[in-house]
């Protein structure tokens, strides 16, 4: 269970599986609900849901923050974007069918 692909229309969202947790980077997040500045976005999380993660880009190793799952519906439930309401479907069933072990496909959600 360490491999959750999201690419939401053409979108990637990378991720971590990390002390039993799906972790989703907050830039990509935002990316896709179309929050400019992500920043202010995740201010409003609790601490807990989210924490710096080093990640290896082009240009080396940077800390970037992540968001837990929690952190992610927050963020989905907070937008009234037409974007987040069909993110909020795909994740809802990417999630339940990786718990059940299945893999999905975009095209299948």
């Amino acid at each position: 269970m360490n491999d959750l692909s999201i690419v939401f229309e053409n979108n990637p969202v990378r991720n971590v599986f990390q002390d039993g947790e799906w972790w989703f980077c907050a830039k990509d997040v935002c990316a896709v609900l179309a929050i400019s500045k992500y920043r202010d976005a995740i201010a409003g999380l609790v601490e807990n849901q989210r924490c710096p993660v080093a990640v290896d880009t082009t240009a080396g190793t940077r800390q970037m923050t992540f968001i837990s799952e929690d952190g992610l519906y927050d963020l989905i439930f907070k937008s009234n974007k037409p974007e987040a309401k069909k993110f909020k479907t795909y994740v809802f069933e990417l999630v339940k069918a990786h718990r059940k072990g299945e893999i999905l496909t975009l095209e299948q959600v």
